[in-house]
């Protein structure tokens, strides 16, 4: 699993959460989308956790390109923003398997997790 997240604190706290995880393994972070999708490039990970907003390419790019070179990798998309509208939906069409705010509790980010 690749967490990609541009702020360091959010990327490491969900990182060392699903390392405690028996059946998951975190193989890499990347602070922006550029790098999620050369990690997921050199890494092959089973899923990638992403952040919608970040510097030089945003998670929603950053999905789509992965997506296509990598169809089975699956993603799970993080955000302040809210969980309904137009960023869900973007994310959905980008090729998200789920799509979670940051402001929700982390069971819910665990069990979209645990659903692979």
């Amino acid at each position: 699993m690749v967490v990609a997240d541009d702020r360091q604190v959010a990327r490491q706290s969900v990182a060392h959460l699903l390392a405690v995880e028996d059946d998951k393994e975190v193989v890499g972070e990347a602070a922006d989308g550029a790098e999620a999708i050369a990690l997921a490039e050199a890494l092959r990970p089973d899923e990638i956790i992403i952040d919608v907003s970040m510097p030089c390419m945003d998670g929603i790019e950053a999905i789509r390109r992965i997506r296509t070179a990598h169809p089975d990798t699956r993603m799970i998309g993080l955000s302040v923003f809210e969980r309904s509208g137009a960023m869900h939906a973007r994310m959905q069409k980008a090729g998200a398997v789920a799509f979670l705010s940051k402001d929700g509790p982390l069971e819910c980010l665990l069990t979209a997790v645990r659903v692979s």
